[in-house]
């Protein structure tokens, strides 16, 4: 479905991409998607987030697909173990969220619930992290 909604996307006309942190956080969230009338909806839930120079990659990634390019209704998260360079150049595992949701009218309820879903699955993943991290250090 996931890749099915970007190719979606893809071929929209239009596409809008608020960015900001997830309210109360931060965490970056990217919201991409072909719905014009929800972007401002998005824009104020979002908390503003500061200029990065060079831009960092997102935590949280989502990928609302609206109108009638939308077959059917779905909503779902999915949480992923990638790695990305750290500033002294090593690899580092990190945790990152791809929420997606699909459906002729949008309801933000929907992606506010699966950023606040992610999040809580990004802050479970790196306190286990964490704890690893610390185990193999003590022992």
């Amino acid at each position: 479905v996931t890749q099915q909604t970007k190719d979606l996307l893809s071929l929209a006309d239009k596409l809008v991409c608020p960015e900001g942190h997830a309210p109360g956080t931060r965490t970056g969230v990217r919201v991409i998607t072909n719905d014009a009338a929800l972007a401002p909806d998005l824009v104020a839930y979002l908390d503003r987030a500061p200029k990065q120079d060079p831009p960092r990659s997102q935590p949280v990634t989502c990928y609302v697909l609206g109108g009638e390019a939308a077959e059917g209704d779905f909503s779902g998260y999915a949480i992923e173990e990638v790695e990305e360079k750290a500033e002294d150049g090593s690899l580092v595992a990190v945790s990152v969220a791809t929420v997606v949701v699909v459906g002729k009218k949008v309801d933000l309820k929907r992606v506010v619930a699966g950023i606040e879903l992610s999040l809580q699955g990004l802050e479970a993943d790196a306190k286990e992290r964490a704890e690893k991290k610390e185990e193999e250090e003590s022992g």
